[in-house]
C-alpha cells in the first residue's frame, strides 16, 4: 500500500527536529503521508486511523521518538543494567499484525491497549502494569506473517504477531526462505494463541473435501500471508498442484464478498476462531466449513511438526457442527536489539493478572493466552527481555538457553 510505504519512510527518523531540518526528503513524505491517508478508501482509512493518529500525536509534542533496533550480526545485546532514568518524552513501538479482517489485527490492538503507557498516566500506576512510562503502542494492519518476519528482522517495526512456522522458515533459511540469510535477528516474546485453519466453501457448492476443491475457484489470502503458504501445502498434501485449482489471492473481507457474488466456490484462511468475515457469513447460511483430515493430513503432520490437529467446535459459527481441521501457534514476535528492559516490561505487562482480565474480555483469544502455553512450540530464541521475565516467576531457570538458543 502506497500509505504504508509513506509511514515507513517517516518512521525511519529518529527525532522530529532531525525529521524537519535534517531530512527534507522525510518532511515530504510525511506531508505526502496525510495526503496520502485522505486518498484511501474507506476501508482502508479505517485500518490505518490509529496509526495516523498517533503519530500527528508526537508530532504535537515535539519528539518523535523510535525504538528501532539496528539489523546486525544476529547476537544478543547485553543485558541493559543502567539505573532507571523517568522518561521526560514519549516513545514509539508498533506491532505489526494483519488484514482486519482477521484476528491478529483486534488482537494487536487489545495488546496495544494493555502495553501503552502514557507519561503520568494514573490508571498503569494505581489499577494495572502497564509497559515502559512513555510508550505509546500501536497495531497496524499488515499483508500478514511473512511480511510481518521481514520487516521485524529488518528492523523496520519492533515486533509483530506471526505464525510459528513462518517464524521458524525464516530463522532457519526453509521453505520459502530458502536461499536466503537466516533471519536471525528475530526473537520472540511469547506463544500467544493457537490459530484454526478455516476452509470455508460456499453452501451447496458440492464441496465436502480438500480434495473436491480441484477445477474450482479458491481464495488463498494475501501473497505475503502465512495462511497461502499453509493453504499450499495443503493442497499438496491433496495432490493438488497449483495448475489443478483455479487460485486467487484476495484478503478474508474480498474472499467473503466474492463468495457471496459467485466469484469464488471456496477460501482458505488461517486465524484465531471466531473469524468475523467467516461469522458474518454463517450468521447468512451461506457456507459450510469443509474438514481437513484423513491419510492426507496424517502425512502432512509428519513432515511438518508445526500443525496440530484440532477441531473447531460446534456453535463457533451459527449452524456449523465441529470441524476437524489444523491449527498452529500464534507468536508475537520481537526484533532482538529491542532494549531488553523495555521487552522486559511489555512481557511483565502482557501477563499481569488484571491485563489478562482486559484480554479476557477485550476478545474470544485473549482468554486462551496463558502462562501454561507461554513457552510452548517457540520457533527461535525468547528475547532477552522476555527470558528475564519468565526466570524471575519461576517458568526458566538460570541454566535454562531457550533465550540463547533455537529449539
Amino acid at each position: 500500500m502506497k500509505f504504508q510505504q509513506t509511514l515507513n519512510t517517516v518512521l525511519g527518523n529518529l527525532q522530529i527536529w532531525r525529521f524537519f531540518t535534517q531530512s527534507p526528503q522525510s518532511g515530504g513524505a510525511f506531508v505526502r503521508l496525510l495526503g496520502e491517508y485522505r486518498a484511501l478508501a474507506p476501508r482502508d482509512r479505517m485500518a490505518a486511523a490509529g496509526t495516523l493518529v498517533a503519530v500527528l500525536l508526537l508530532v504535537v509534542t515535539g519528539v518523535f521518538s523510535l525504538m528501532r533496533g539496528s539489523a546486525g550480526s544476529g547476537e544478543t545485546p547485553e543485558p541493559d543494567r543502567r539505573p532507571y532514568e523517568k522518561p521526560t518524552e514519549p516513545a514509539f513501538f508498533q506491532i505489526k499484525t494483519g488484514s482486519i479482517s482477521g484476528t491478529y489485527y483486534p488482537v494487536g490492538e487489545m495488546l496495544a491497549s494493555i502495553i501503552s503507557h502514557p507519561i503520568g498516566s494514573i490508571t498503569c500506576r494505581n489499577d494495572r502494569p502497564c509497559g515502559p512510562e512513555g510508550l505509546i503502542v500501536t497495531a497496524e494492519a499488515s499483508d500478514g506473517s511473512v511480511d510481518n518476519v521481514m520487516e521485524v528482522d529488518a528492523g523496520v517495526v519492533q515486533s509483530a504477531l506471526a505464525q510459528a512456522d513462518i517464524v521458524s522458515w525464516a530463522y532457519t533459511s526453509k521453505n520459502v526462505f530458502r536461499g536466503q540469510a537466516p533471519y536471525s535477528d528475530l526473537r520472540v516474546i511469547a506463544n500467544l494463541y493457537d490459530e484454526d485453519v478455516h476452509l470455508v466453501a460456499l453452501k451447496g457448492s458440492d464441496i465436502h473435501t480438500v480434495a473436491d476443491l480441484e477445477g474450482r475457484r479458491v481464495s488463498i489470502d494475501r501473497p505475503q500471508s502465512g495462511t497461502n503458504y499453509d493453504a499450499r501445502m495443503i493442497l499438496d498434501a491433496f495432490g493438488l498442484k497449483a495448475h489443478q485449482v483455479d487460485l486467487v489471492e484476495a484478503d478474508a473481507n474480498t474472499s467473503a464478498d466474492m463468495l457471496l457474488s459467485g466469484e469464488l466456490e471456496a477460501f482458505f484462511f488461517v486465524g484465531g476462531t471466531p473469524l468475523r468475515a467467516v461469522a458474518d457469513l454463517a450468521k447468512r447460511e451461506k457456507i459450510d466449513l469443509i474438514p481437513i483430515t484423513g491419510p492426507e493430513v496424517d502425512a502432512l503432520l509428519s513432515r511438518h511438526h508445526f500443525f496440530r490437529q484440532k477441531k473447531i467446535a460446534a456453535g463457533t459459527y451459527d449452524g456449523i457442527g465441529a470441524t476437524p481441521t489444523l491449527s498452529i501457534g500464534a507468536m508475537w514476535i520481537v526484533n532482538a536489539r529491542v532494549d531488553e528492559r523495555t521487552v522486559y516490561q511489555i512481557t511483565r505487562a502482557l501477563w499481569s493478572d488484571k491485563n489478562h482480565r482486559l484480554l479476557m474480555s477485550g476478545h474470544v483469544k485473549g482468554a486462551q493466552m496463558s502462562l501454561d502455553s507461554a513457552l510452548t512450540g517457540l520457533p527461535v530464541p525468547l528475547h532477552e527481555g522476555a527470558a528475564r521475565y519468565y526466570r524471575e516467576i519461576g517458568l526458566l531457570t538460570e541454566e535454562d538457553h531457550s533465550s540463547k538458543d533455537a529449539p
